[in-house]
């Protein structure tokens, strides 16, 4: 089959990828907020909180979304948590979105997060298309653990594709939204802890520093796609954080973004 091939990077002042690439729009927090539930590690008595940016288009613009995001292996204080450090895109209130990055969910290490929603349902990474060899969705990432790895969505020809360190993993078929997820509003780049504790979260964001710390973990070479195989850099975005005492945020307008913290721990 015809997939990805020869990807160009170009540090400075922009990225540029084949049209291969497929990407499209991050969900804002406050859609992220407004779907719990339905996500992986929903449950009733749970809570999730985010530190991250966001840039918002006025139309649906947007299609792709790259970044390089520290892999950490963060503490886990119990095995219905979850952590993530991920990008994403998205159309609408989570009508459709695809996310990449890392999640540690019920493992000792962390795993490869590829998955999408669909009107409003997380739906993890069923129906995805893998092409490559070795990497795919909720494979072990223990040997990447304290470096910086790339990560790129695209939309391309119709499908979703998702890049992770040195290749395309494979595409999301854009029948899953019945061909309408084509670009989006939003796109994001964060950590996100759910917790399922009574009182506050004692999960760690990240590698547990906060985002002020310089050791703190990272993602940078934040960058968007138009209609065109460039990606650019991306500055001037919006920041959110759910509460800066449990985990935190540094950003100062630019490419790059840390955040972390170990919640009440």
């Amino acid at each position: 089959m015809n997939y990805p091939e020869d990807i160009v990077i170009i540090v400075n002042p922009i990225r540029r990828l084949r049209p291969w690439l497929a990407m499209g729009v991050l969900l804002t927090v406050a859609g992220l907020i407004a779907s719990l539930g339905t996500g992986s590690a929903a449950a009733a008595t749970g809570r999730y909180y985010y530190a991250g940016v966001m840039k918002v288009t006025t139309a649906t613009t947007q299609y792709g979304v790259g970044g390089r995001i520290l892999i950490a292996n963060p503490a886990v204080a119990y095995s219905a948590d979850q952590v993530t450090s991920e990008m994403s895109i998205v159309h609408g209130a989570n009508a459709a979105l695809v996310e990449t990055g890392y999640r540690k969910f019920g493992t000792a290490d962390p795993t490869l997060l590829i998955g999408y929603w669909s009107g409003g349902v997380f739906r993890d990474s069923a129906g995805f298309v893998t092409v490559h060899p070795t990497y795919r969705p909720g494979m072990s990432l223990a040997g990447y653990v304290d470096r910086p790895v790339q990560f790129y969505i695209r939309y391309d020809r119709g499908n979703w594709w998702v890049w992770f360190n040195d290749a395309w993993v494979g595409y999301f078929p854009g029948s899953l939204w019945a061909g309408t997820f084509t670009g989006g509003e939003y796109t994001h780049w964060y950590g996100e802890v759910y917790s399922t504790g009574s009182g506050l979260p004692l999960t760690d964001m990240g590698n547990g520093r906060f985002g002020s710390d310089p050791q703190a973990a990272y993602i940078d070479n934040m960058c968007q796609h138009g209609a065109d195989t460039t990606c650019w850099w991306m500055t001037g975005a919006s920041r959110s954080e759910t509460d800066a005492s449990l985990y935190s945020l540094s950003y100062a307008g630019g490419t790059s973004l840390r955040h972390g913290g170990n919640g009440g721990g």
